[in-house]
């Protein structure tokens, strides 16, 4: 999953146990206890979703050279279906109205937070990143800013015209898993 299920699955942390979840990609062992128990769920989140047939599925729906960046790109198509159901998933009335007080939480604890994480926290509440995901546009864009900065990730380029093509079995598939994923967390890892 990526940013926005993470930080959704995780609001029920303490702040900074929901910060380490969201930076957790950019802070792999930095922190303090409570940032890196955040750290570790997000990988325990990562590893069940990374086994799942469900994401499998997903992962095959994008053909040739993109297959290559499958997890990435389904993990990104999957958080647009999180914002674009977003109503039949929580109580917040937008996407903007959950992640704005939540990042902004995690920025008022910024002196007890990893320099990185207070980096891309910052970037994500001032880019408004998880709300753009509720657009296909907005995908598009977190793909050109991977492909920014990782040359690698330039082989995605292009790659929302698979998911615009696709995005009902993109939906039908997340619509299965989500709440398979939501129980884990909630059963295995005790949150949520």
């Amino acid at each position: 999953m990526n940013f926005l299920a993470h930080l959704h699955l995780c609001q029920h942390l303490s702040t900074m146990e929901a910060a380490g979840n969201l930076a957790a990609d950019v802070c792999k062992t930095e922190g303090n206890e409570a940032f890196r128990r955040g750290v570790m769920v997000h990988r325990r989140i990562d590893a069940f979703t990374d086994t799942h047939e469900l994401t499998a599925k997903a992962r095959a729906l994008f053909p040739g050279s993109y297959r290559r960046f499958g997890g990435v790109l389904s993990d990104l198509m999957f958080d647009h279906c999180l914002a674009r159901g977003w109503k039949s998933w929580s109580n917040h009335e937008t996407v903007g109205s959950f992640v704005k007080p939540q990042l902004a939480l995690m920025l008022g604890e910024s002196d007890s937070l990893p320099k990185d994480a207070t980096l891309v926290i910052t970037r994500m509440q001032r880019g408004q990143w998880l709300q753009s995901y509720e657009s296909i546009g907005g995908v598009r864009v977190a793909i050109e800013r991977m492909a920014t900065r990782r040359p690698v990730a330039t082989g995605m380029l292009g790659a929302e015209t698979v998911m615009r093509e696709r995005s009902e079995e993109f939906f039908s598939l997340f619509q299965a898993f989500y709440p398979q994923l939501k129980s884990h967390v909630r059963e295995e890892l005790s949150i949520a």
